[in-house]
């Protein structure tokens, strides 16, 4: 309790919730604006929300409910840092709980079944050989989806799909051939 109150003692309550809240909002937006690169490294579960996301989200979320308590007038360090810490972790489950929502409803929107996809024509995202990714569109979004042929293709700008693998609703291989 004394390490607490030593800490606040030396800079104003005011100034580290600040801080905090900065810090947390600046760690979201750099990982938004990052979020490929962070994607393969950090996440949780199943939803597609990176670790650095929901860190940012908890240290904004405890910054900004301190700065909160205190235009409340709630002055007990104690007591700010503890409702902080509830409110910031409570943000970081409603944000979780906001993208696995979306991400469950966008996964629901786009059923996609082998008749609409066999016989489409489909741009090249990359290819090498006989392995590479292609760039699927469907209901008005498109889908990266990894591909393969039974021979190397040359470099070709749109290929056409022959057979594709479903688990569930998503794409897991698509077998395609050159135009």
């Amino acid at each position: 309790m004394e390490l607490i109150t030593d800490f606040f003692n030396e800079v104003s309550i005011f100034s580290f919730f600040l801080t905090v809240s900065l810090i947390g909002v600046g760690i979201f937006a750099v990982a938004f604006i990052l979020d490929g690169i962070f994607d393969a490294i950090f996440h949780v579960g199943d939803a597609d929300v990176p670790i650095v996301q929901l860190l940012g989200v908890f240290l904004g979320g405890l910054g900004g409910v301190g700065l909160i308590c205190q235009g409340f007038g709630i002055t007990s360090e104690v007591l700010v840092l503890s409702i902080s810490a509830v409110g910031g972790l409570f943000l970081s489950f409603v944000f979780y709980g906001f993208v696995k929502h979306i991400e469950t409803a966008s996964n629901k929107e786009y059923k996609l079944d082998t008749s609409k996809v066999v016989g489409s024509v489909v741009p090249v995202n990359w290819w090498s050989g006989t392995e590479g990714e292609v760039l699927l569109e469907l209901g008005g979004s498109s889908f990266k989806v990894p591909a393969h042929s039974k021979e190397p293709l040359e470099k070709a700008a749109r290929l056409r799909i022959v057979d594709a693998e479903f688990s569930g609703d998503r794409p897991v291989g698509i077998t395609v051939e050159a135009l």
